[in-house]
């Protein structure tokens, strides 16, 4: 059988010609990533073309043919790229948040990209510019490989690769999604290419470990297998006719056999030289036209943001975290959000609005590197965040413009973080350097707060409207502090039964505070009008609460990140009860804050909003009015406003 092999690989090759450079292709054409260029075979001539060269790792391929256009994934730079054929322009399109590229399909009628993400488990649709992006599954996904899309009946399938292994569909809208063979139990547990036969409606999927090809009905019945004459280890492979072209990992090479009788047809091992990849294929059959996939052609089927086809017709899209308007078509600006959650993920910030089932990456200019406290200044309509790698306390609209850094140095590790709008200061923890600091909104004046009896510092939050200000401590005597918002009239909340205490959140109405133990999995409350300790869910009885971090209270529902589970969960505030996900992140989660855009909030006194009540440096919310106090190395003057000492602009931290 190999000498077989070998000998078809030289008539091939006899047959074949070679051409360097940016050139058409003629139709038919098998198209393939190979080391660090993308080739071309015509199937008709027997021409090989050079497309595209000097790339770095181009792996998944996919074309749309009558725009002549390649789409493509880069391994090493995790890009998804793509190249007009006739121009030449090249362009990244896909450059951020952004894992790994199991395998990409384009929707040609909706003009659309649709691809699985392995790193990150999801599966993903964009516009073919990048501009329009959107996740549709990031649930219950191992890791997801081949996909294929049938814009004609609305669908989609996919591979999906674990221990229990399955190929699924679903519409191109991300809905009615249904396992369609189950393949846990055979001897295919790698499927990572699929295809659809739109001929004869059916899909086909290779398995890259056993080499079957298999195939079904879009139904996943009348299951079909061709044994092939020949050991195959596919990574792609592309039908035409009745001959199905495959990449060989093993082989290095571009195989063929009759899709029909199983017969071995030959390879393209001589004319290719590295580990070929990604296959596509510009014709016209592989991308047939209908009258029924048209909806999002004619003004976007209506929709404001992504128009996606379905059996029964289209339905419109937002991005990610963003809900509709009343309309169903129009997705809300960011500033229209009113309800949301904010958190920090990974590398990451992010925003969900209470009624999406998504959220939303906050689009920074400048990367962050490990976020993980955050609040949101609703005066100025700013987040600020710390970073703990990078040292430093930032800011930036909810849109990700007009980003800055405003605290930098003598940061070790700054975990903790609140904002007094009123006030116009946010405070922090340093964990590391042992103190309570707080600086103004702009960074230009800062000082230490607290810095005795204090271990390990971590989550911090404000009561304004009562001129409080709360933390955690971790060490050898675990406890939660309260002092006023200048850092007077300090005392302890309570001390025992404690281990990692962490996710402070008030009920301000109420005046009770809440945390969760990070180690021991529980919840509780002090109710100051009683001065009573609660306990609301009890240590180890919660299934998601194995290793909480942050929590946060909106309406009726505590909602709180597991750093273990990789997600967000909501429970009953008054019993725990009734806990469940409410989103599935890509990496650890650590705080999380609700806010309501249309809430009062009445501070203690509102003197500090008038030009800074006076004050030269801080204006500080307390019980007694305002009180002004001065930045590290400058002191309070005796009118009580002004501060005098070190000139400079920029003040000593001490």
């Amino acid at each position: 059988m190999m000498a077989e092999r070998g000998l078809l690989t030289l008539i091939t090759f006899a047959l074949l010609s070679i051409s360097q450079g940016l050139e058409n292709c003629t139709e038919p054409c098998l198209i393939y990533t190979v080391s660090n260029r993308i080739d071309a075979i015509e199937l008709a001539s027997s021409r090989v073309v050079n497309l595209v060269s000097n790339l770095t790792l181009p792996l998944d391929l996919d074309v749309h043919v009558s725009e002549r256009t390649l789409y493509w994934s880069d391994s090493n730079q995790r890009v998804i790229k793509r190249m007009n054929m006739s121009s030449g322009v090249m362009k990244d399109i896909i450059t951020e948040d952004h894992g790994y590229v199991g395998d990409l399909a384009v929707e040609w009628e909706s003009r659309l990209l649709y691809w699985t993400d392995s790193f990150y488990h999801r599966i993903e649709v964009a516009s073919l510019d990048g501009t329009k992006r959107k996740v549709l599954f990031s649930e219950s996904l191992s890791y997801p490989a081949g996909i294929a899309v049938h814009p004609k009946k609305g669908w989609m399938f996919w591979t999906d690769v674990s221990r229990t292994t399955k190929i699924e569909r679903a519409n191109l809208a991300g809905f009615e999604r249904t396992v369609l063979v189950d393949l846990t139990n055979s001897s295919q547990f790698w499927p990572n290419a699929i295809s659809v036969d739109y001929t004869n409606d059916r899909i086909i999927w290779v398995d890259a470990w056993t080499g079957a090809v298999d195939s079904a009905d879009f139904q996943g019945q009348n299951r079909r297998m061709v044994a092939s004459q020949v050991p195959m280890y596919p990574y792609d492979f592309i039908l035409h006719g009745d001959t199905l072209y495959w990449s060989d990992w093993v082989e290095d090479a571009i195989e063929m056999l009759n899709w029909t009788t199983g017969d071995y047809l030959g390879n393209f091992s001589a004319v290719v030289s590295g580990s070929v990849y990604g296959l596509g294929l510009l014709d016209k059959s592989r991308q047939p036209a209908s009258a029924e996939s048209q909806l999002c052609k004619i003004d976007n089927g209506g929709c404001s943001y992504l128009c996606l086809l379905t059996p029964n017709g289209s339905l419109c899209a937002c991005p990610d975290g963003i809900p509709f308007s009343k309309d169903g078509k129009r997705c809300l600006a960011v500033s229209e959000i009113t309800t949301f959650l904010l958190f920090t993920e990974g590398s990451n910030l992010r925003q969900m609005a209470f009624n999406a089932t998504t959220s939303r990456r906050i689009p920074l200019k400048v990367p962050v590197s490990q976020p993980i406290a955050l609040d949101f200044d609703f005066l100025e309509e700013k987040v600020y965040w710390t970073d703990i790698t990078l040292g430093t306390i930032s800011r930036a609209y909810l849109n990700g413009s007009s980003q800055e850094t405003v605290v930098r140095g003598g940061l070790n590790n700054p975990y903790g973080l609140a904002v007094d709008p009123f006030g116009r200061n946010i405070y922090w923890t340093d964990s590391a350097e042992h103190v309570i600091e707080i600086a103004s909104t702009d960074g230009l004046y800062r000082r230490v707060l607290i810095k005795d009896k204090l271990q390990n510092p971590r989550d911090i939050i404000l009561d304004v409207t009562r001129g409080y200000m709360y933390w955690t401590d971790w060490g050898w005597d675990e406890r939660i502090e309260r002092a006023d918002m200048d850092g007077t009239n300090r005392r302890v909340i309570t001390r025992y039964g404690l281990l990692y205490p962490n996710g402070l959140t008030l009920d301000v109405s109420r005046n009770w505070l809440y945390w969760i133990d990070t180690s021991y999995g529980k919840l509780e409350v002090y109710e100051f009008p009683s001065n009573t300790r609660r306990t609301i869910i009890p240590a180890y009885r919660e299934p998601f609460l194995t290793s909480p971090l942050g929590l946060t209270l909106y309406g009726s529902n505590f909602f709180w990140t597991d750093t273990h589970l990789n997600g967000i969960y909501r429970a009953d505030r008054n019993t725990g009860g009734n806990a469940s996900k409410v989103l599935s992140t890509s990496s650890r989660p650590a705080l999380i804050h609700a806010y309501d855009r249309n809430m009062n909030i009445t501070p203690v006194t509102d003197q500090c909003m008038n030009q800074n009540g006076g004050c030269s440096h801080f204006c500080i919310l307390s019980t007694s009015g305002k009180k002004c106090m001065c930045s590290a190395g400058f002191y309070l003057q005796d009118d009580g406003k002004g501060c005098k000492g070190n000139k400079s602009k920029h003040p000593l931290h001490t």
